[in-house]
């Protein structure tokens, strides 16, 4: 099993590992409000097809909503955006991806 797949398997587990504050309410931000390779690269990047980023390392700016917090849906959610550190090989697979920072949108 390559790298980039074993990255895939395990949901590039070391986001869970990472905690960041909303920068909006001051709230820690769940994992499950944070976004992943998956969900950025395989979801909306490449879905279409036709175009891959190769042999580079890009800042990729990520919008999402701040939507829930510990299993609570939050009376105002709202827009943030994540700062990504992403590589890719020269098949164009995403063989790193780390949020770096949170920023409000």
């Amino acid at each position: 099993m390559t790298q980039n797949k074993e990255y895939r398997k395990r949901g590039f587990g070391s986001v869970s590992q990472q905690l960041f504050v909303c920068p909006v309410c001051t709230k820690l931000l769940h994992v499950d409000n944070l976004v992943d390779c998956r969900s950025i690269v395989e979801d909306n990047l490449y879905h279409v097809g036709g175009v891959l980023i190769v042999n580079s390392r890009v800042e990729l700016h990520c919008s999402f909503e701040h939507w829930c917090n510990e299993g609570y849906t939050l009376d105002e959610p709202h827009e943030l955006m994540a700062v990504v550190d992403a590589v890719f090989d020269r098949s164009g697979d995403c063989i790193h991806f780390e949020i770096v920072d949170i920023l409000s949108s």
